[in-house]
């Protein structure tokens, strides 16, 4: 059995990656967004 204290160190490691799977994701998105405006433009 798992103490209590390893289950919030475990949950703290959890939001942690998902924290930064959600900052990757949002980042590759603003880029992908990014570089579709810019390709756009530069074909006018």
């Amino acid at each position: 059995m798992l103490s209590q204290g390893s289950r919030s160190h475990a949950l703290a490691i959890l939001a942690g990656i998902a924290t930064g799977a959600l900052v990757g994701i949002g980042l590759g998105i603003a880029l992908f967004v990014y570089e579709a405006k810019h390709d756009m433009e530069a074909s006018y």
